[in-house]
C-alpha cells in the first residue's frame, strides 16, 4: 500500500497531485463496500425495522400522506425517499436494500477521503476496511432499510463536509459552501432520525468552529446554520402548504418526548471485568453481539466470561477511542480530520442513552473504530512532518488491519450464508431468513395463511409490531399505526375499535413481549374485543411451542359481553396456599403477573407443597356464565419461566354468602405429555352457568390440585377468567 498524500497544511489541507493508483483507491473501496452491502442485502428479512418502512412507504404510493393518515415519530426522508423509489422501480424490498448499499457504499469512500486528509497515510485504507464491512460483522442493521441507516451515511457526509470547509483557506466560496453542505447533510440526518440530527449541531458547530482557519471561526459555522435553516424552512414550508405542519410537530417533537423512558435500557456495565450486572441481565437479549446471538439464541444467562468480555469491550470501544484522542492531545495538535471524527462520534454515541441496546451500538462502532486508527496515527499530528511515503511499520498495520477485518467479514458472511435456509414469507420478500425467529415456521405459516384467505388490498390488523406482514400478504392496514405506540391508549382505541368491526383477520405476537409492555395494558379495550370477537385459527393450534409467537386470529362467535373481569380486579383476589396437611394458608404477596398467550391473560395464582388458589367475592349479575381457560403447562413472566405440576387438575368451585363450604362447580385437568400433542397445547375453554346464584353475594374459587408435592415458587394460572352475559340463542 502507497501512500498517497503528503504533508498538508496545519488543518489538513488537500494533499498535492497524486498517482493514478491513489486517485483510483477511493472508488475501489467504495466498490469493495457496494460487494460487501450486496452480499448480505439477501439476507434476513425485517419484521418490524424494515417492515415499517416498506409498509409506510407502499401506503404513500397509494395516495396517503405521512403523518396525516400514517403515524409515524421519526422524520419523513426515509418513507418519501423509499416511496419515491417505488415508484420509478417498483414495490420490491430489493429497491429498498440497493439504497442502503448506495449509500454505505458512498460514506466508505467518504471514510478513505476523509482518512487520507487527516494524514493517516496507509492507515486510510484501514479506515475504509472497518466502514466497507460493517453490513457483515455487524448484521443485520448495515443492510437494513431504516432510518438509523438512511440517516448514519447522512452523519457522515456532514462530517466530510465539515472537515473541507474547515481544510478551505482564506474567504473564498469553497468553505461557505462546504460549511452550507455540512449543514443540508446535518438537516436530512435529523429529518431521518431527530436526536441524531440534534447532537450533530453542537458537535459539528463547535468542531468547525475550532478548525476553522483565522478569521473564519464565526463564518464557517454560520454556513453550517444556514445550510441546515434553509432545508428545515423548505420542509416547514412544505407541510404549511399541505395544512399538516401540526401533525408533523406533534409526531416528531410531542409524540417522542412523550414516550418517555418506556424503552430504556441501561449502559453495559464495564466494571467487574467478565460479568454482568444485574440491572444489563434484565435486558438480556440486547446485550451480546448479533453474530453470537444467531449461534447461540437464548443463552445469555449461561454465556461463557470471553464473550462477556468481548461484550463489555465493544461497549467501551466508544469511550475508549474518545479517550485515547484526548490522551494524545496532551502531547501533540491534532489536525482536523481528527477532532471533527471525535464529534460525530459523540453524536452518535450520545444516541446510546437513554437506550443502550446492541442495535443502537452498532452505529456506534465504526466511528469508535476510526478515531482510534486516526488518534493512535503518528501522521495525525497537527506539526509539519516530512513529504513522503507511509513508513513500513504504517503499511504493516494498515494491511494487517484490513487483512483481519477482511478475513473476519468473510468468514462471517460465509457463516451468515451457510445459516440462511430459503424465503419462507411469500414472493414479495425474497430474503432468506438467519435468526432462530425468522426461521422457523411461525411467521410464513401467518403469510401462508393468510394468501390463501386474504382478497388483495383487504385489510387485516397486524397488532404488535411486525408491519413487514402487511407487505408480505398485500394485505392492508385500516389504521394509521404502523404498530402499538406506547402511551396513547385513548388515541388508539378511538381508532382501532371501529376499524376492526371490518376486519376478519388479526395477526398477534405472542408472549405479550412481557420485556417492556404489555398489549393488554397499552389498549386494554383492543384487547377485550380480540377476546370477546377472535380466536386462534386452527391452524395455529398443535403446532411446535418455538412457532408459537406469532399466529392470526380470525373472526368467531361473540363470546359475551363481559361484566365482571376478573384478570383486571386480580389486586382484589384473595390467595391462598395449601400446606402439606391440606390447611389453607393466606398468601400475602400479589404472585407474578404473566405474559398473555393465545389470546388469553392468564391469571396467576401460588402454589404450596400441596396446591394453592384464589378467591374473589362477587355480587353475581343476571344471566352471568363464568368462562376461563385451563391448559397451557408452561408460561413467562418478565423474570422467570413457570410450568404446572404433573398430573394436575384445576378446580372451580362457589360458596354462596354465609355458607361454610363451597361447591364444586368444574374440574379440568391441565394438559401433560401425550395428552398437549393430542390436544394442540391449547387452552381448555370453561364454561360455567352462574344462573342459580343470580343477585346473590358469592365467593368464586379457582385452584389447583395435584398428588405430587409442589416445588416452592410455582404458579398455576387460569386464561382470561371473566363473567359475561349470557348469549341469548339466534
Amino acid at each position: 500500500m502507497s501512500d498517497d498524500d503528503s504533508m498538508t497544511s496545519r488543518r489538513g489541507g488537500s494533499p498535492p497531485r497524486a498517482s493514478r493508483a491513489a486517485r483510483w483507491a477511493p472508488l475501489a473501496w467504495a466498490a469493495v463496500a457496494a460487494g460487501v452491502g450486496a452480499w448480505m442485502a439477501p439476507l434476513e428479512p425485517s419484521f418490524l425495522e424494515e417492515g415499517l418502512m416498506l409498509h409506510v412507504a407502499e401506503r404513500l404510493v397509494g395516495g396517503e400522506h405521512l403523518y396525516r393518515d400514517v403515524l409515524a415519530v421519526t422524520g419523513p426522508v426515509p418513507y418519501e425517499l423509499l416511496a419515491a423509489s417505488f415508484r420509478i422501480f417498483g414495490e420490491d424490498v430489493a429497491v429498498a436494500r440497493a439504497l442502503v448499499v448506495l449509500l454505505q457504499s458512498i460514506a466508505t469512500l467518504l471514510v478513505f477521503d476523509w482518512a487520507r486528509r487527516t494524514g493517516v497515510g496507509a492507515l486510510a485504507h484501514a479506515a475504509a476496511a472497518v466502514m466497507a464491512v460493517a453490513p457483515v460483522l455487524l448484521f443485520p442493521l448495515y443492510t437494513l432499510f431504516f432510518y438509523t441507516t438512511i440517516a448514519y451515511p447522512f452523519c457522515v457526509f456532514a462530517g466530510y463536509a465539515a472537515l473541507r470547509a474547515s481544510e478551505a483557506s482564506g474567504e473564498g466560496r469553497e468553505g461557505w459552501l462546504w460549511g452550507a453542505a455540512s449543514g443540508v447533510a446535518i438537516a436530512v440526518a435529523a429529518l431521518c432520525k431527530q436526536t441524531l440530527g440534534v447532537a450533530l449541531v453542537p458537535a459539528l458547530l463547535i468542531a468547525v468552529a475550532a478548525c476553522a482557519p483565522p478569521g473564519q471561526r464565526v463564518r464557517r459555522p454560520l454556513a453550517v446554520v444556514v445550510g441546515g435553516g434553509a432545508i428545515t424552512l423548505a420542509v416547514l414550508v412544505f407541510y404549511g402548504a399541505r395544512d399538516e405542519l401540526g401533525m408533523v410537530i406533534d409526531a416528531l417533537v410531542v409524540r417522542p418526548f412523550s414516550l418517555g423512558e418506556t424503552y430504556a435500557s441501561p449502559y453495559m456495565n464495564l466494571w467487574p471485568v467478565g460479568e454482568f450486572s444485574d440491572e444489563v441481565r434484565a435486558n438480556r437479549l440486547f446485550y451480546l453481539p448479533q453474530l453470537y446471538n444467531l449461534y447461540h439464541p437464548s443463552v445469555f444467562t449461561t454465556v461463557g466470561r470471553e464473550m462477556i468480555w468481548l461484550t463489555q469491550a465493544v461497549f467501551a470501544l466508544p469511550l475508549l477511542a474518545l479517550g485515547v484522542t484526548g490522551i494524545r492531545r496532551c502531547f501533540t495538535p491534532l489536525r482536523a480530520g481528527v477532532w471533527i471524527q471525535a464529534a460525530l462520534l459523540v453524536a452518535l454515541f450520545s444516541n446510546l442513552f437513554p437506550r443502550a441496546d446492541w442495535g443502537h451500538l452498532v452505529v456506534v462502532l465504526p466511528g469508535a473504530m476510526i478515531l482510534l486508527i486516526f488518534a493512535l496515527s503518528p501522521r495525525a499530528a497537527a506539526s509539519p512532518m516530512p513529504v513522503g511515503r507511509s513508513s513500513n511499520g504504517a503499511r504493516a498495520c494498515a494491511l494487517a488491519i484490513v487483512g483481519v477485518f477482511g478475513v473476519g467479514a468473510f468468514l462471517a458472511g460465509s457463516a451468515l450464508h451457510s445459516l440462511a435456509t430459503e424465503p419462507n414469507l411469500g414472493p414479495r420478500v425474497s430474503q432468506r431468513p438467519v435468526s432462530v425467529m425468522t426461521r422457523n415456521a411461525g411467521a410464513a405459516r401467518v403469510v401462508d395463511f393468510l394468501s390463501a384467505r386474504v382478497e388483495p388490498g383487504e385489510p387485516i390488523f397486524v397488532a404488535r409490531s411486525e408491519p413487514l406482514l402487511y407487505f408480505a400478504t398485500g394485505t392492508t392496514n385500516p389504521t394509521p399505526f404502523g404498530g402499538v405506540i406506547t402511551g396513547h391508549r385513548e388515541e388508539q382505541e378511538a381508532i382501532l375499535l371501529p376499524a376492526l368491526e371490518s376486519v376478519r383477520f388479526v395477526v398477534m405476537s405472542d408472549r405479550d413481549q412481557p420485556l417492556y409492555t404489555y398489549y393488554s395494558d397499552e389498549v386494554p379495550a383492543v384487547q377485550a374485543l380480540l377476546e370477546r370477537h377472535f380466536e386462534v385459527a386452527p391452524p395455529f393450534i398443535g403446532v411446535d411451542d418455538r412457532e408459537t409467537w406469532i399466529f392470526v386470529l380470525q373472526r368467531g362467535a361473540d363470546r359475551g359481553e363481559t361484566l365482571v373481569d376478573f384478570f383486571d380486579q386480580r389486586e382484589r383476589g384473595r390467595y391462598w396456599v395449601r400446606s402439606t396437611k391440606g390447611r389453607e394458608e393466606p398468601h400475602a404477596a400479589l404472585p407474578p403477573r404473566l405474559a398473555g398467550h393465545y389470546n388469553r391473560r392468564p391469571l396467576s395464582f401460588p402454589l404450596g407443597l400441596r396446591g394453592g388458589g384464589v378467591d374473589f367475592d362477587v355480587t353475581v349479575p343476571e344471566a352471568a356464565v363464568f368462562q376461563g381457560d385451563v391448559g397451557l403447562r408452561g408460561m413467562t413472566s418478565k423474570d422467570d419461566f413457570f410450568t404446572h405440576p404433573p398430573k394436575s387438575q384445576v378446580h372451580f368451585a362457589i360458596r354462596a354468602e354465609g355458607a361454610s363450604d363451597f361447591e364444586r362447580l368444574h374440574t379440568e385437568g391441565v394438559l401433560q405429555g401425550r395428552d398437549v400433542l393430542r390436544e394442540g397445547k391449547f387452552w381448555t375453554p370453561v364454561d360455567i352457568d352462574l344462573s342459580p346464584w343470580a343477585g346473590q353475594r358469592v365467593t368464586l374459587r379457582m385452584e389447583l390440585e395435584t398428588p405430587y408435592w409442589i416445588e416452592p415458587g410455582t404458579l398455576s394460572w387460569v386464561g382470561s377468567p371473566r363473567l359475561v352475559r349470557r348469549r341469548e340463542s339466534p
